[in-house]
């Protein structure tokens, strides 16, 4: 009878286990779809801050090419260095942004085989518990047949 218990208790803690390796896969499933969503997310932030800073720089460089073109000096010099500035700020932004996302891409990527880590090991746990159970149940059937 112990035989018996011993067996029905391993084979229920197999089952646990790999109902607990279900769940951590679902889990890791469930996060690398937020990450994504996330990594997503931060993509369209990035591209809509681009379209910021051009709209922005198009509007300042609009406004000294009024402004000189009313006061009749639209071919000076202190035009063309107002509308560098002007282009080397939105250049700076963009430079900016551009280099916010690329590090934004390194911590999703780390975070993406954080995600893949934390499931290989509950996996390796789940196998690891499952063995035990089975040499445990061998174990006990040792005792009633030898």
């Amino acid at each position: 009878m112990a035989a018996v218990a011993g067996i029905f208790s391993a084979l229920i803690g197999a089952f646990g286990t790999f109902a607990q390796m279900s769940a951590a896969s679902k889990q890791a499933k469930a996060a690398k779809r937020a990450e994504e969503a996330r990594r997503r997310q931060m993509e369209l932030d990035a591209a809509n801050r681009r379209r910021q800073i051009a709209r922005k720089a198009a509007i300042e460089r609009s406004k000294v090419l009024a402004n000189a073109a009313g006061a009749g000096i639209d071919q000076s010099s202190p035009v063309a260095g107002s509308l560098g500035s002007i282009a080397s700020i939105g250049s700076g932004e963009i430079k900016a942004t551009n280099q916010s996302e690329q590090l934004g891409h390194k911590i999703f990527d780390a975070n993406m085989q954080m995600i893949d880590a934390q499931e290989d090991a509950a996996m390796a746990s789940g196998f690891s518990s499952i063995g035990q159970s089975f040499f445990g149940a061998v174990g006990q059937l040792g005792r009633y047949f030898v």
